[in-house]
């Protein structure tokens, strides 16, 4: 009897306990929130799209490429946006860290992964990230130094501060990555998955999808406007298109490399790695580039093509703003005996080119497209 009486009393102790326990817990939870909200905040803007809707990235059936042309690709297995907010409401600074971690059923070996961040600036210009860059050469995934252990178990590819003194904290970046030119590995069939992820120990982090505003068949479309389509590549708008039209006709704002990706760094003055003669174009770079976009707006019904010279001299009449087309040196598809004619940036003219020339023209591919593939500023 006693035996019975004294187990029924540690039962009704050990279910205190439990209480008490859950109790403290509770109070220390709120507490440690209240600490956190007093403290300031942090949102992980991440974009809603193709390639992202996780906040990863994810490289497959991709072929190893040169730093040069990784840093400035764009599209569905290479680019990844997003931003980062933020506030401080105390006196103390709120630090934080950008974290990648590689899905632990890649395929591909980390040590052959190129990882590569950048800072997108107030005028649309990327500046490198320090930890994701050493002696001009892109660090590799392996290579990156690791995240903080109470934080996370990936690796750190950005440290932030965001300061008392600042009220609307706010960093755009783009996040690229690509498979190093020393693999020696068999890439058939095989992907590699990168997670992205901020963290830090002195606010809860938010994270939030964001919608992409897209265009569609009632938007109108003028003649000469620059616009972005949702895989991040950027165009102008070749022939105007009306409400009620539910397609465009655009042309490439930049060079492509041989990869068929856009270049940015391609101009005038910069043009080796975008220039081919004709034939090298018609033969390979519009295909891949065709197969580039296609894959990139998950759209086989895209029209690609290259630019005739009644398109651009109309152009050059028809808008105030013009000189982009002359921002390049590239070909048309308008022949002249039997060679073609050519568009030369420095001389601000449509020539007449030998379609053997490989060093000096590239292309700028016109594309018919949906209009819902455009992003809706």
């Amino acid at each position: 009897m006693n035996y019975k009486r004294q187990q029924k009393i540690t039962i009704i102790k050990i279910i205190l306990l439990l209480v008490l326990t859950c109790v403290i817990c509770y109070f220390l939870y709120e507490t440690f929130k209240k600490e956190k909200e007093e403290t300031g905040s942090i949102t992980y803007y991440y974009t809603e799209s193709y390639n992202n809707k996780d906040n990863s990235l994810t490289i497959k059936n991709e072929e190893p490429i040169e730093d040069k042309i990784g840093k400035i690709s764009s599209g569905i297995n290479r680019l990844y946006s997003f931003k980062v907010t933020g506030k401080s409401n105390s006196t103390k600074d709120i630090n934080y860290e950008i974290v990648v971690s590689k899905n632990v059923l890649s395929t591909i070996s980390s040590k052959y992964i190129k990882v590569y961040l950048t800072e997108v600036d107030e005028n649309n210009k990327e500046i490198e990230i320090p930890l994701t860059i050493s002696n001009d050469e892109v660090i590799k995934y392996e290579n990156l130094p690791n995240g903080n252990e109470s934080l996370s178990n990936g690796k750190r590819i950005y440290e932030g501060v965001i300061k008392t003194t600042d009220i609307n904290y706010e960093k755009n970046f783009k996040l690229r990555i690509w498979i190093s030119e020393d693999t020696k590995e068999e890439l058939d069939d095989k992907y590699f998955n990168l997670k992205v992820n901020v963290y830090s120990r002195d606010v809860e982090v938010a994270k939030e999808e964001t919608k992409i505003n897209l265009a569609s068949i009632d938007t109108k479309l003028e003649e000469g406007n620059k616009v972005t389509l949702k895989d991040g590549t950027e165009y102008r708008v070749l022939e105007s298109s009306l409400e009620g039209i539910g397609t465009v006709k655009l042309i490439s704002e930049y060079n492509l490399d041989e990869d068929g990706e856009q270049n940015k760094e391609c101009s005038m003055i910069n043009y080796n790695d975008c220039s081919f003669s004709y034939m090298d174009i018609e033969d390979n770079i519009l295909e891949r580039f065709t197969n580039n976009i296609k894959t990139s707006l998950n759209d086989k019904s895209i029209i690609t093509r290259i630019p005739t010279r009644d398109e651009l001299e109309k152009m050059m009449l028809n808008t105030n703003n013009n000189l982009w087309i002359y921002s390049t040196n590239y070909w048309t598809s308008t022949k002249y005996n039997d060679n073609y004619y050519s568009v030369d940036g420095n001389s601000n003219k449509i020539v007449d080119t030998n379609k053997y020339i490989n060093n000096y023209y590239g292309i700028r591919p016109v594309i018919e497209v949906s209009k819902n593939h455009i992003i809706n500023d």
